[in-house]
């Protein structure tokens, strides 16, 4: 071989490598970055692209890492208010059930669980019609979710014992407008029992005195 020919093909290895080299590299962090998008589909908020290096690809790898920090402070976010959602809700005594506006639960507290002896995390996800299985509060619910305004109904519940409840049903309203709807029962048991012996005793009040009028106009 030539010494001319020896310096060509040295010189086109240099030249190779000078090429390939910067090449592998851009395969390279393409190939992290795609990495990192992953993750984040999958739900790993904390994913960073460490060696985006510089140029167009860089500023790609800085928007991405941009992104991902966004996505996971929103998704903290997310968590602590579901979080304190969910201490609130464990406090109210009544029972409470949020509905999203397709028709399924996205919350209930431990009274509304009690109440119709379901899982909370098993009624989460369900349509409000499966999880609870009461026809009128699924009308009252699905009637709101329907017109965007508050409804008030008496339900009756037979089991485990019979009791009495003033449901209310207001829809949920977020910037875009009405997202759902909040379902509240007040236990009106005692009320209503009440009421029926008030109506009792005025009942026998008049009757006893209407008995001697009577006997008295012979």
């Amino acid at each position: 071989m030539s010494a001319l020919a020896a310096a060509a093909l040295a010189l086109a290895a240099v030249t190779g490598a000078i090429l390939i080299v910067p090449l592998l590299s851009l395969a390279r962090r393409v190939a992290e970055m795609e990495r990192v998008a992953r993750r984040l589909a999958d739900g790993d908020y904390a994913a960073r692209v460490h060696d985006a290096g510089a140029g167009a690809h860089g500023r790609l790898g800085s928007a991405l890492n941009a992104l991902a920090a966004a996505i996971e402070d929103a998704f903290e976010e997310l968590s602590r208010d579901k979080a304190q959602l969910e201490s609130i809700l464990s406090t109210v005594v009544e029972a409470v059930a949020a509905v999203g506006p397709d028709g399924r639960v996205i919350a209930v507290n431990p009274a509304l669980c009690e109440l119709f002896g379901v899982d909370a995390r098993a009624a989460i996800e369900r349509p409000f019609v499966e999880a609870l299985r009461n026809p009128q509060l699924t009308i009252l619910v699905s009637a709101v979710l329907k017109e965007g305004a508050p409804r008030v109904e008496e339900v009756a519940l037979l089991t485990p014992e019979e009791r009495v409840f003033e449901a209310h049903a207001v829809p949920l309203r977020g910037e875009a407008g009405p997202h759902g709807a909040l379902l509240v029962l007040h236990d009106i048991t005692r009320v209503r029992r009440l009421e029926g012996l008030r109506r009792e005793f005025v009942a026998d009040a008049s009757h006893e005195l209407r008995t001697p009028l009577t006997v008295m106009k012979g």
